[in-house]
């Protein structure tokens, strides 16, 4: 930038990223606040979710959710890798309420929860010593009436299997 040369959003993407594999997720919201306030580059949905990541990382659920909040600010439409991110987030700082909370509205406002949302709710009830929860999650992703069926997959299960046992349930495990 010393040079007049604006950064692509695809350079914040990767710096952001570096960022989050370095556990520098300070770093990565200045460099977010950096493209927000540009007036040459704008953010992307993949913007937002390498900073939500990052958060994730730095067990800062609360700014990870903040920032789906920005986007939408900022006009930007909510993916399902940005809302799962958030909800890792969740799960990482042990935030049960917030990963359910952020699931449902995938479920009623978009976008479209898949089994990564739904595992990475389920292991924040899990860990949460929520096992009912944990089941419950995983019952209505595969037979809810009015939602897409979600197929559970090894993990899924690992996650359920986890969450009886830590609920003292072996047998039904």
């Amino acid at each position: 930038r010393k040079q007049g040369l604006q950064p692509s959003v695809v350079c914040y993407n990767t710096a952001i990223n570096a960022c989050s594999a370095g556990r520098q997720w300070a770093s990565a919201l200045e460099l977010l606040r950096d493209v927000e306030a540009s007036t040459q580059t704008k953010p992307t949905i993949v913007t937002y979710g390498a900073a939500i990541s990052a958060c994730g990382v730095g067990l800062k659920w609360q700014l990870a959710l903040s920032l789906l909040s920005s986007a939408e600010r900022h006009d930007i439409e909510l993916d399902v890798v940005a809302c799962s991110s958030a909800i890792n987030a969740c799960e990482k700082a042990h935030e049960w309420p917030g990963a359910l909370a952020l699931l449902s509205s995938m479920y009623e406002d978009g976008p479209s929860p898949n089994v990564i949302s739904v595992n990475a709710a389920m292991s924040s009830c899990e860990k949460a010593h929520r096992w009912p929860l944990a089941l419950q999650l995983m019952e209505e992703a595969q037979h809810h009436p009015h939602r897409r069926r979600i197929e559970p997959t090894r993990i899924t299960m690992e996650v359920a299997m986890l969450a009886l046992a830590r609920g003292g349930q072996w047998q039904s495990a």
